[in-house]
């Protein structure tokens, strides 16, 4: 395996990159009542990824970047060529957003909060076996790996970290899985103090063909926490659910305030995400409660369950706060099983997710909050068709990215 690393120079583009100076947070809405804003991406832009920002949030564009507020819709900085195709993703520990031509391999590291430019390389993935999971989009995992000085990524059972300034390899953990038959790296999340790794094992007959969807085969999930630093492991803990090695195989992780790492199972359609307490070193699995939010200090969850409809906020040892039960919104609707769902502190916000051919005529709109004082809910008399592609909270709204009449734009609601 081979890594092609340049140091390039920075790189302007004029009046489409624009930076800002960071402003005073807005805290994240309560509840929601009207659509205070909307904002349209440039022509031929495409569909875009919405991230959190401290002040709003961030759209990921093949063109580039746009960050709003969240509070006006108003932007902030921008980093934007009509004539690129980059993938773009925020990285893991937060602080940068990466856009990356598969094409020329040009790489830029933006400042998430600022737009500005903190380096640019020439980053070659071609030879890099960064994932395995088998499905559109994976070189966004990769790119979640960069830290600003080092690259970290999965490679078979292996992590490896390099420099971004010379492309030399830091350090290798060898063996991450520690299995006597097969073994992998299945997903990493990358922050300051530790790199969090989910690992399978699992035996393979050589006579066999791939027993990975086999259910009742035995194997093995568990979490590790390696060094950033050196790549000593630092801590492991076995967390095995589900009936075959595929969903652990294809598992996500995802980490969220107060040292708490989310476990997502991407090929099962019945296991809810698992929680782990890196300081505890304990794994909690959630069962039928889809975890929706944490809050910023780690120490309340918003939680939705499946099997009831409930809308849960606990705190994180798990005793029940308040808990909103399904009136308006029948579990059975679309809007709750194919669509968008935001939990917020006064409630939870369901938001339809497949296409409203007639959306000004739609009578149950196309979102409706249903809160602890009350509901309410959101038409659309702009266009004939509506599409939600993407809803997440943030600080001063929730965004909402749509396509109307196939034109992306994002809503603010407040």
């Amino acid at each position: 395996m081979s890594l092609v690393l340049l140091v390039a120079g920075c790189f302007s583009l004029g009046s489409s990159h624009g930076t800002h100076e960071p402003g005073v947070p807005p805290g994240y809405v309560e509840s929601v009542g009207e659509i205070a804003w909307r904002w349209e991406p440039p022509r031929g832009g495409g569909e875009g990824f919405i991230r959190e920002t401290s002040e709003g949030f961030v759209v990921l564009l093949e063109g580039g970047a746009f960050a709003l507020s969240g509070e006006t819709g108003k932007e902030l900085w921008s980093y934007y060529d009509s004539q690129e195709k980059f993938v773009s993703e925020v990285t893991d520990n937060g602080e940068y957003v990466v856009l990356h031509d598969k094409e020329t391999f040009r790489t830029v590291l933006l400042e998430k909060e600022t737009g500005k430019v903190f380096q640019e390389y020439n980053l070659d993935m071609d030879e890099f076996d960064h994932t395995y999971r088998v499905r559109s989009g994976h070189q966004h995992d990769a790119l979640r790996g960069i830290t600003g000085d080092t690259w970290v990524v999965r490679w078979q059972d292996q992590v490896i970290s390099y420099g971004l300034d010379t492309g030399e390899e830091l350090w290798a953990a060898v063996d991450v899985a520690h299995c006597s038959d097969q073994g992998s790296v299945d997903a990493l999340s990358v922050q300051g103090d530790v790199v969090v790794v989910a690992t399978t094992c699992y035996e393979q007959p050589e006579e066999k063909e791939s027993v990975e969807w086999i259910q009742g085969w035995d194997f093995t999930s568990e979490l590790v926490g390696i060094d950033p630093e050196s790549g000593e492991e630092l801590w492991r803990v076995e967390h095995t659910i589900g009936r075959s090695p595929i969903e652990s195989l294809q598992r996500d992780i995802s980490f969220y305030p107060g040292g708490l790492v989310g476990v997502h199972y991407l090929d099962s359609y019945d296991l809810e995400p698992s929680l782990l307490d890196i300081e505890a070193k304990e794994v909690t699995d959630l069962e039928t409660r889809s975890l929706l939010w944490v809050s910023p200090d780690g120490s309340r969850l918003g939680l939705w369950d499946t099997e009831t409809g409930d809308y849960l906020i606990q705190s994180r040892s798990g005793e029940t706060g308040r808990t909103l039960k399904p009136e308006v919104v029948s579990t059975h609707e679309k809007l709750v099983t194919e669509g968008f769902k935001v939990g917020l502190e006064d409630g939870m916000l369901y938001l339809n997710g497949g296409v409203m051919e007639d959306a000004s005529a739609a009578p149950g709109g196309f979102a409706r909050f249903e809160g602890f004082d009350g509901s309410m809910t959101f038409t659309w008399g702009e266009a004939e068709s509506l599409r939600v592609t993407d809803a997440l909270s943030v600080p001063g709204a929730v965004a909402v990215a749509y396509r109307a009449d196939g034109e992306p734009g994002v809503m603010g609601l407040r």
